[in-house]
């Protein structure tokens, strides 16, 4: 049976980064296959130190010499046939925890080597889903998905595999808009999106887990 590992990078445990991962792990299990969620903000773990212990001659490579509660969740993501990154955007950038996530995973897996710099050993399918506050017309405007071109490119790389993607915009960030400063973002709009488009993305968050594992 296929294994396939989701990784929450929201400090929201039941929030839309959440729902959607959720949702494409029910399209995995109706692929036939054994899913597992992650809440990466339960752990404690940094991002990567350069300590290049990966890189060194004579040393088992693919492993990072680092030891917390990230390290477990790294052999998991190498065993795993297939892996879902779930982000929000916050200032324009993915979160923290999810930035240290793929430091740890994509560095400890490559090599300075001209040749056969991946020791993954294996390919394994991989999603990404983002999740923001923004509306679509500011997505486009500020070019997000061109700023994390490099990023991509790299967990394709590694991973050997092109990226599933899914983009979900003007979330809801506020249970009552009236005690935040937050007219740029009008909950009004919020409310239609969740409304209209909000139930197509977790329809499309459900096929790109079905398709992950039958691909």
């Amino acid at each position: 049976m296929k294994k396939i590992i989701a990784l929450n990078g929201s400090p929201r445990r039941t929030g839309t980064t959440a729902q959607l991962l959720n949702k494409a792990l029910d399209g995995a299990r109706k692929a036939g296959a054994e899913t597992e969620f992650i809440n990466l903000y339960t752990l404690k773990f940094t991002g990567c130190l350069s300590c290049f212990y990966c890189k060194r001659k004579g040393v088992p490579h693919g492993h990072c010499a680092l030891r917390d509660d990230l390290s477990p969740v790294l052999e998991q993501m190498k065993k795993a046939d297939a892996i879902l990154i779930g982000t929000p955007i916050y200032i324009f950038n993915i979160t923290s925890a999810a930035q240290a996530l793929l430091e740890r995973f994509l560095f400890s897996n490559m090599l300075y080597t001209k040749e056969n710099f991946v020791t993954l050993g294996k390919t394994i399918k991989t999603g990404l889903i983002y999740t923001m506050g923004m509306p679509k017309t500011m997505f486009d405007e500020t070019h997000f998905g061109d700023k994390m071109k490099l990023t991509e490119h790299s967990l394709a790389t590694i991973t050997g595999n092109p990226l599933e993607k899914l983009y979900s915009y003007d979330g809801i960030q506020f249970r009552d808009y009236s005690q935040y400063e937050a007219d740029k973002l009008p909950e009004k709009e919020r409310r239609i999106y969740l409304a209209n488009q909000y139930p197509e993305d977790l329809k499309r968050a459900e096929a790109i887990g079905y398709h992950l594992i039958r691909s």
